[in-house]
């Protein structure tokens, strides 16, 4: 299926307001495939992640300095006990728990940010 299924699947999940089944996230009109192709472009962006990494760090120009967005967020999941890989993370923000620890994901960005001030950045790598 390739690289074009994988964005096409990410300019749907984007730009879908509601998203209620992979059936009705397969009726998007930027998704231009049948409806198992949701199925299949998951499967095939674990295989092709490399590739997808490449594809967007290639849009990065080869200027003399980039500047890089760096975020690492928590996810506390605390009463979630049948969630496999939760961890204990480090929680930004204690409101009613005196421990800076709690039970959940990580998740870690890094985005690409062009130069003139735009208001969008590129992600290039975005992992739990």
């Amino acid at each position: 299926m390739g690289v074009s299924a994988i964005f096409d699947l990410m300019d749907a999940v984007l730009t879908t307001v509601c998203i209620s089944s992979f059936v009705h996230l397969s009726l998007s009109p930027l998704f231009r495939r049948q409806w198992p192709s949701v199925y299949e472009a998951l499967e095939d962006s674990r295989s092709q992640r490399g590739e997808i990494i490449e594809q967007l760090a290639s849009q990065v120009p080869s200027a003399h300095m980039s500047v890089f967005a760096v975020d690492h967020t928590d996810y506390p999941r605390p009463e979630a006990k049948t969630l496999k890989d939760r961890m204990i993370v480090h929680q930004a923000e204690v409101i009613a728990i005196h421990t800076p620890i709690t039970i959940g994901y990580d998740y870690s960005t890094i985005s690409w940010i062009p130069p003139g001030g735009d208001s969008w950045a590129l992600p290039l790598l975005y992992e739990r």
